[in-house]
């Protein structure tokens, strides 16, 4: 039994020694942890931090490594700590880490960490163009642009911010045209372009326009209803009617008015121009007349004639490439396309105003002109004016200042159409206007300078004597006529 008791013996003492050398062979796996996630402006600086242990050793190896989202440059992707700039993105992205640590024994652990980059909208920029030097009653091309970094420009919008006001062919293009009103001085206009991303931020520039004074500049309207937004040119001038049909001419000049490319017939400019001058005619029923108005009307931004006719840029850049004829059987199917689309843009009235409608505003336009009271002083010369000489003998009747004399059996007549007639104001005191006259003397000859001196005033009424002209003012020959010059309508 002895001889079998050690080798159990021994036995049992070895089994019991090779289980305390598996024990000790068990190494414990690393332990890391990544940071919380996190929230960060895009193209800002971000530091990802982690902590690591090992119980039964150390760390010999740390491994950052991303795992999701747009590529970045890990500053450091074997320590603990790294960092990186958040990428540029649009919309909103996550961006996953993965960091893993080994042991000195080889075994390893890893967490994970997620970044959310937070797309931050950049304004955009808007571009109004250089400051201008301009005489008034123009019109300025203005070229504007914009740039967005991170996305694109939806919107463009033009306004006025101070100065007499003019107006914008159209003012929700980047690039359009603006009509420099008329000025009495010298005098800045400020436009300002803003523009508006695809993110809603916007931008604004302005830039400054200096109107300068234009010496004997007239001023004219064309009417039925004070019709604004039509283009005008004259030798000199190109605009754009204003508020009250008002546009500006020199003396002499002809005025052709329009609908952006579609031009009206040109005519002598004059303070009043209606489709009957356009026309050449005396009849508000001729076909010229009658579609005009009804064309006019129908334009008009809110489908009221009773308070004005304005109409929008976006009409006029309607009409590129149109012809119409005024006098056409087959008018109202020709402008019906002209009228679709200004309805659709500028909520103008939906189909062609008739015929009888039109020719009864344009009738009781005609006849508002006829009774209005504005005093014939200064430059506001205007209306019907009967001329009568000594005892009261009519001698002509026009809507401008014409003045008839007789003389020794000779003719001195003032038309407007021969030799430019005109009158211009030279001189204004409390008992008397002072004018330079351009006349046709007899039917034929023609003179530079003439005087009518108008010796009192009212508010219909001009007493004149007219002088022969002469460079010597003392020298100047009373040609013995005097009479009133009486406002009719």
């Amino acid at each position: 039994m002895k001889s079998l008791t050690l080798p159990m013996c021994m036995l049992i003492f070895l089994s019991a020694c090779g289980d305390n050398d598996a024990l000790e062979d068990i190494n414990v796996a690393p332990s890391v942890t990544a940071s919380d996630d996190i929230a960060v402006d895009e193209l800002t600086s971000v530091t990802l931090t982690a902590s690591a242990n090992d119980v039964d050793g150390t760390i010999s190896m740390v491994s950052w490594q991303q795992i999701q989202g747009t590529n970045v440059v890990l500053s450091s992707q074997d320590s603990l700590t790294t960092s990186f700039t958040a990428p540029d993105v649009k919309p909103n992205e996550t961006l996953r880490f993965s960091i893993t640590v080994t042991d000195n024994d080889g075994k390893s652990s890893h967490d994970e960490v997620d970044v959310n980059v937070v797309h931050i909208n950049k304004e955009p920029t808007a571009d109004a163009g250089q400051n201008r030097i301009v005489e008034a009653v123009t019109t300025v091309d203005l070229v504007g642009s914009a740039q967005d970094t991170d996305g694109t420009i939806d919107s463009y919008s033009w306004r006025q911010v101070s100065g007499p006001e003019g107006v914008f062919m159209n003012s929700d293009d980047a690039e359009t045209t603006f009509s420099v009103p008329n000025v009495e001085e010298d005098l800045e206009i400020e436009l300002a372009l803003t523009v508006v991303d695809d993110e809603g931020a916007s931008n604004t520039q302005s830039i400054v326009i200096l109107a300068t004074k234009i010496e004997n500049l007239r001023t004219g309207r064309f009417v039925d209803s004070g019709v604004e937004g039509l283009t005008y040119s004259t030798e000199s001038r190109v605009g754009i009617t204003g508020a009250d049909g008002e546009f500006h001419y020199l003396a002499g000049e002809t005025v052709v008015f329009g609908l952006g490319n579609l031009e009206f017939p040109g005519v002598t400019a004059a303070q009043i121009i209606t489709p009957l001058t356009l026309a050449g005619q005396e009849d508000i029923n001729h076909p010229f007349v009658t579609n005009m108005a009804r064309l006019l009307q129908t334009l008009d931004q809110d489908c009221d004639a009773s308070n004005g006719i304005t109409i929008g840029g976006e009409v006029l850049l309607a009409t590129a490439d149109m012809q119409i004829n005024f006098e056409d059987a087959n008018f109202d199917t020709n402008v019906a396309g002209l009228v679709s689309v200004a309805s659709d843009v500028t909520g103008s009235c939906t189909q062609l105003i008739d015929a009888e409608e039109a020719r009864q505003h344009f009738q009781e336009t005609l006849d508002k002109l006829s009774n209005q009271d504005e005093p014939p002083i200064g430059g506001g010369l205007s209306g019907k004016f009967g001329i009568w000489e000594g005892e009261g003998q009519q001698t002509s009747v026009s809507w401008t200042i014409k003045i008839t004399l007789s003389e020794d059996e000779q003719i001195i007549e003032y038309p407007s159409l021969n030799c430019g007639g005109f009158l211009t104001l030279i001189e204004e005191t409390e008992s008397q206007l002072l004018f330079h006259e351009t006349i046709t003397f007899g039917l034929s000859r023609c003179v530079n300078l003439g005087y009518v001196e108008l010796t009192d005033q009212s508010a219909n009424e001009l007493i004149y004597r007219y002088y022969w002209p002469t460079n010597d003012d003392d020298k100047r020959q009373d040609l013995g006529a005097v009479g009133t010059v009486t406002k009719l309508r």
